[in-house]
């Protein structure tokens, strides 16, 4: 089941990333250009906007990269190995870095300029929430392979 599931979630996260990129390249600079022409008063927002919005698509990238080398590490059967902390703290810190780029983005957008829709402001407040969310599960996730990294390690010195 294990290799399955290796086998499974690599092509999506391959998917995952050229997605990610295709967005950084291609619709992000569009649809900002396209904004600043359609709403002259959002024109100086664009540009630091949509850069806001590629480094946000860049961090969840590097957190699937680092997603990639522990399902290396599972298929290899080295979950438990104290080589992984640092792929786990890779995610944490990449999905930290672009929750605080959106949070930062909402006070800008609603608080500083008083722009935009409530839905954009809800939609960018909810994906601020999820990213938090989602960074302190990882943290107990961390936490339970530490634990399971110690007993993995005692068991091995009882065999």
């Amino acid at each position: 089941m294990r290799e399955l599931s290796v086998f499974v979630l690599r092509p999506i996260l391959v998917l995952l990333f050229l997605g990610g990129l295709l967005v950084q390249l291609a619709v992000i600079p569009q649809t900002a250009t396209e904004l600043a022409v359609a709403l002259p008063g959002f024109a100086s927002l664009a540009t630091p906007y949509a850069i806001a919005a590629i480094l946000v698509i860049l961090c969840l990238q590097v957190a699937l990269a680092a997603t990639w080398r522990l399902l290396s590490k599972v298929r290899d059967d080295e979950i438990f190995s104290g080589q992984t902390k640092p792929w786990v703290d890779a995610i944490i810190t990449s999905v930290a870095v672009g929750t605080l780029l959106v949070v930062a983005v909402v006070v800008h957008h609603a608080g500083v300029m008083q722009l935009g829709p409530p839905a954009l402001i809800l939609l960018l407040t909810v994906l601020a929430i999820e990213g938090a969310a989602f960074v302190l599960l990882m943290i107990v996730m961390r936490s339970l392979l530490h634990n399971a990294t110690i007993i993995q390690a005692e068991l091995a010195l009882l065999t």
